[in-house]
């Protein structure tokens, strides 16, 4: 399948030119340049969070991207500032702002996040003859000195010890010799110790792992390739090379027990003892990669070469041909001898965020100089144990947090009259206690449930559901299950951005047949059907065998492309009926058909109902937006306004824009996704003379959490102002 490279963002690539700095910025902070849009190939959430003239990147794979809590993103860019090129943005693109670092040493490098405070960043400057190395509170601006080396040229320090009490840096004493001196210096008292290492050292970092020990490796200092890996203790003694070849990209699990290469185009791990070597994808092509939090993946890039060419993957570490494809970046890999300003902003270098749900990566594929992205791998995990009883003043809610919650700003509450499905939030803006108090039900049956929210805006798989009643269960029940999350056998889960939770489960290259065992929970006796939410190939019968508590009941089918809910029969082509007692049971799908896709299973009780879309999920619309209005700026800008939304779930608006005003909003005619009502459409293409002018016609959407969109909003347009013949002579135009 061709991909569009720039994901047929056609109109937004053609913005380009003056960009009017002045009037995008409030206060300290410019104004978000968010793009949602939808990657052509694996349909994953891709967020384009900068969009200027200038070059925008994070640092590198292995340099954090993200704040400990994954609140906030840091990244360089030539756009104008005066703290050499150090920004910051929210985690959703918004408040982006210079990083000010600038004391007594003037403009600093490059600072570094710290991995446990949220708010901190360390950072090196030169003090005449020596470096100094201090951190700063970004949100209070306090600074404090930890150290000082005898450095001065070349100047280079490390990620912290994943406790962040020992710092490593390295640098040159005579710029004319190369000629390293590392240093290992304790935070916490300043002191320092040299480390002995020899040789021309290319890449140096901790381990990760708590005894401090040291990775390096070398290189040729004329041919510029790999010469050995290596580990020593953290005073220098036990070197230990590392049997992997000119290995390339290093990156370290989080606790340090293995560490991954890339050699040969393809990627490999190995046991930080040097054993347990294997291979866990072939690329065909180069890499970036470093892994997961949970140490449980790698994330990747890949050139233009071999299957995966262009693509962001999701790589397991232990299990053999588990590969996600994300999305395409579509990056141009420039070379450094490509007379480009800065080449790195064409390699994507992924980085995975705290709670592993997205990855940042840079790409030039929709203007000509690199900008930063982040696409969505996969929803933050649900609360777990929520309870409901009646209180003095209505229902109390209680829960706990999900597993991997690093990210959690806070949560939303909904409930719904019935088992499954029409739930609407009952709570004012986010929660952020695991406990909530319903003062509004006050008779009747109600179900709950809680999703947790990243500071990113990202909202979780909702939990369980919690019924509250004054007598039995007699409303319908409807569970949907994800097969993703069960017990797999032969078969595998696999990413795909339309799917209900990001992921469906299919048969695996290496296998004949597979199944996947699902633990459902029955809340009482009754006679229950099958449905599942299945995508096979068009012109074969393709499906999965369903079994309930290890006896055979019934066949669901895959008739169409794409994906789409069909009833589970039986061996006579009549819907399954299960007679069920209250509580636990397994339901088991197998399969030996290949291109065929499993992504929910609904038991109800219901016979008249109809599951649609992602099963359980709200399909209710915001308001359609209105009030819209066109503002000239410039000639190459106008100014977009309407009337915002009030729709509790609210989560952004796009703007869609054209010169045809007969243009269909779609991701052709896209052009930014703001969570403020307004924006100015600069850059606009400026192939008329200056006396003329061009009309722009918008439309603008809003789009809830669950990315349902409103239908679009009247139409609006604008000219491009005329400039005055005393400004066309002050241009020298006249």
């Amino acid at each position: 399948m061709a991909i569009d490279r720039s994901h047929n963002l056609e109109v937004l690539s053609a913005r380009e030119g003056h960009k009017p700095y002045e009037k995008l910025k409030n206060g300290d902070a410019y104004a978000s340049e968010r793009t949602i849009f939808r990657d052509t190939g694996t349909h994953a959430e891709v967020w384009k969070l900068t969009h200027d003239p200038a070059i925008s990147r994070h640092i590198y794979y292995d340099i954090p991207a993200w704040n400990a809590n994954g609140s906030a993103l840091f990244f360089v860019s030539r756009r104008p500032g005066e703290h050499g090129g150090n920004w910051l943005m929210d985690a959703d693109g918004g408040r982006i702002r210079e990083l000010h670092i600038r004391g007594e040493e003037g403009r600093v490098p490059r600072p570094l996040w710290s991995g446990l405070k949220p708010d901190v960043m360390y950072y090196s400057a030169n003090r005449g003859s020596r470096t100094v190395f201090c951190s700063v509170n970004v949100r209070t601006g306090k600074r404090r000195e930890l150290a000082s080396v005898d450095l001065q040229h070349n100047v280079e320090f490390c990620p912290p010890s994943s406790d962040e009490k020992k710092l490593l840096v390295r640098g040159r004493k005579d710029p004319d010799q190369k000629v390293w001196t590392v240093y290992l210096i304790d935070i916490q008292s300043g002191k320092q110790r040299e480390v002995p290492i020899e040789g021309n050292i290319h890449r140096l970092r901790f381990t990760r792992g708590a005894d401090y020990s040291i990775f390096y490796n070398l290189n040729d200092p004329v041919k510029e390739v790999r010469l050995g890996s290596y580990i020593i203790q953290a005073d220098g003694t036990g070197k230990t090379e590392l049997p992997c070849g000119q290995a390339g990209h290093p990156d370290w699990a989080h606790d340090g027990h293995a560490w991954s290469y890339a050699s040969e185009s393809s990627i490999w791990v190995m046991d930080k003892d040097g054993t347990n070597k294997r291979q866990v994808v072939d690329l065909s092509g180069g890499m970036h990669g470093g892994w997961s939090f949970d140490n449980e993946w790698i994330v990747s890039d890949v050139t233009d070469r071999g299957p995966y060419a262009n693509q962001i993957l999701l790589i397991h570490t232990e299990e053999r041909g588990r590969i996600h494809r994300i999305c395409h970046h579509n990056s141009s890999y420039q070379g450094w001898g490509a007379m480009h300003p800065d080449a790195e902003s064409t390699h994507p270098a992924p980085i995975v965020s705290p709670d592993g749900t997205k990855v940042v990566f840079d790409s030039d594929m929709v203007r000509l100089w690199g900008e930063v992205y982040v696409a969505v791998l996969r929803r933050p995990g649900p609360p777990v144990e929520l309870r409901a009883e009646w209180g003095d003043q209505g229902i109390r809610l209680t829960w706990e947090r999900p597993a991997r919650s690093k990210e959690l700003k806070g949560y939303y509450v909904y409930r719904s009259r019935e088992s499954g499905e029409g739930f609407e939030q009952i709570s004012e803006g986010i929660v952020t206690d695991e406990a909530f108090e319903d003062r509004t039900h006050r008779e009747g049956t109600a179900f709950y449930r809680v999703a947790m929210v990243e500071y990113s805006g990202l909202e979780g798989r909702p939990s369980a559901e919690v019924r509250v009643g004054s007598g039995p269960w007699e409303e319908p029940v409807r569970l949907f299950v994800e097969p993703e999350l069960g017990r797999r056998e032969g078969l595998t889960d696999q990413f795909d951005g339309r799917a209900s939770n990001l992921y469906f489960v299919a048969l695996k290259d290496s296998e004949q047949s597979g199944r996947v065992h699902m633990d459902v929970d029955v809340p009482r006796s009754g006679s229950y059907c099958l449905w599942a939410r299945v995508a096979g190939k068009l012109g074969r019968i393709l499906g999965f065998n369903i079994r309930c508590d290890d006896r055979e009941v019934g066949r669901c089918e895959a008739v169409v492309d794409g994906w789409g809910w069909v009833r589970v029969l039986d061996a006579r082509g009549r819907p399954v009926v299960l007679n069920l007692d209250g509580g636990a049971h397994v339901l088991t799908a197998a399969t030996s058909d290949r291109d065929v896709k499993l992504d929910q299973l609904l038991l109800t009780d219901d016979t008249a109902y109809i599951p649609s879309e992602k099963g359980g999920e709200d399909v209710v619309a915001p308001a359609q937006v209105t009030g819209v209005d066109v503002e000239t700026g410039d000639v190459s800008e106008l100014q977009v306004i309407w009337a915002p939304v009030s729709d509790p779930d609210f989560h952004h608006y796009n703007v869609y824009a054209s010169t045809d005003p007969n243009f269909v909003c779609d991701q052709r005619s896209l052009i930014a996704s703001p969570s403020e009502p307004g924006w100015i459409d600069w850059g606009l293409p400026s192939a008329t003379p200056y006396w003329s002018s061009t009309t722009y016609y918008y439309r603008v959407t809003a789009v809830d959490r669950a990315g349902n969109e409103s239908v679009p909003s009247e139409m609006a347009w604008g000219r491009t102002g005329i400039h005055s013949w005393r400004s066309l002579q002050a241009m020298g135009k006249a």
